[in-house]
């Protein structure tokens, strides 16, 4: 899938709520700004690098920095904007991951975004709890076309963990 998978304004703006509070007959709604909002999310196959790339969009395009793929992490990398510090993407080395089926994928990005979320000095949690929320809640249609040779290779899972598809879907 090359295209961009649009979010829905009403999921945005779900997943940008931080907090909802009523003081003395005020309502209070504290959110995300919408330059640190991914609106769309995609899923690409770089035959070059090897690597299957999830790329977060926002309002706002900047130059990126890629951490991670090192010897202690050689299967995901990641793309932060050098100004902002915005997740960008997620890089999957696929050679790295091997037989490994994309749910185990998703799992250990979700435990790596976790890990660096909780880190006290961390100050772009939010950013990155909504890019989590989003990989999670798009996960099938990110990796759903049977185009992609990451895809083909692996043992699809649906809802990117919870069963095995059948055979017969073409994978």
């Amino acid at each position: 899938m090359n295209e961009w998978l649009e979010v829905d304004p009403q999921e945005l703006k779900k997943l940008a709520k931080l907090s909802h509070e009523t003081h003395g007959g005020v309502e209070i709604i504290l959110s995300l700004s919408p330059y640190d909002l991914p609106d769309a999310v995609r899923g690409l196959f770089d035959k070059h690098k090897d690597k299957f790339i999830i790329e977060f969009r926002y309002i706002q395009e900047e130059k990126l920095r890629t951490i991670g793929s090192d010897e202690l992490n050689d299967l995901i990398s990641l793309r932060i904007g050098r100004n902002s510090g915005r997740l960008y993407g997620i890089e999957v080395n696929v050679n790295k991951a091997k037989a490994n089926a994309v749910a185990h994928t998703i799992r250990t990005i979700n435990y790596m975004l976790d890990f660096i979320i909780n880190q006290p000095d961390f100050k772009r949690k939010d950013n990155f709890n909504v890019a989590k929320k989003l990989l999670n809640s798009k996960c099938d249609s990110i990796f759903s076309t049977p185009k992609q040779p990451f895809v083909r290779r692996q043992k699809w899972p649906l809802r990117c963990g919870m069963k095995e598809r059948e055979k017969t879907n073409g994978f």
